[in-house]
């Protein structure tokens, strides 16, 4: 648009996720939470909440009025940060609260994936809002952190090693 306009900055879209083809992997989740000694509850929150994690309570709680599919993205989600708190490592980058939320939810987008749930939908959006309140650097300097992190919570969902658990990509729609 020519000036004088200035263009209106928008609130994404952030699409739902729907479906229950990720049943089997909360248990194993929550197992995995138990490893690291979190506690995941599952409890009622207002809509718009997917879920919370508690660092000195080591405590995770899961919106259950969401679908299975957003319950699981939403526990991946809050895993990858208590990973952030508990698995600390020298070289892992200083982050402030926007700054672990990209990594939060890369990982859950990239885990997600691995085992067949395409969240684009969800996770781009999320992504794009907190990414405003980053240093132009930010994916750069926790890309190695993200990638650590989704390997842990992937072989946590797969024990075999196989490389994908999914037989197919499955639409965050359905």
């Amino acid at each position: 648009m020519p000036p004088p306009a200035e263009p209106a900055p928008l609130d994404a879209p952030i699409a739902p996720i729907t479906g229950d083809t990720l049943a089997w992997a909360l248990p194993e989740l929550t197992t995995f939470a138990t490893v690291l000694s979190v506690e995941v509850l599952w409890e009622a929150m207002v809509a718009g909440h997917d879920g919370w994690y508690r660092p000195r309570e080591q405590r995770i709680a899961i919106n259950t009025a969401m679908s299975v599919d957003q319950q699981a993205a939403a526990v991946v989600h809050e895993l990858a940060h208590a990973l952030v708190d508990l698995d600390r490592h020298g070289e892992d980058p200083a982050m402030d609260y926007a700054m672990e939320e990209l990594v939060a939810e890369s990982v859950a987008h990239v885990v997600c994936g691995f085992v067949g749930l395409d969240t684009s939908g969800n996770s781009i959006p999320y992504l794009a809002a907190w990414r405003e309140s980053t240093a132009a650097d930010a994916f750069e300097r926790v890309a190695g952190l993200v990638d650590r992190l989704a390997r842990r919570l992937e072989d946590a969902l797969d024990p075999s090693g196989d490389e994908a658990v999914g037989t197919a990509p499955v639409s965050a729609a359905g």
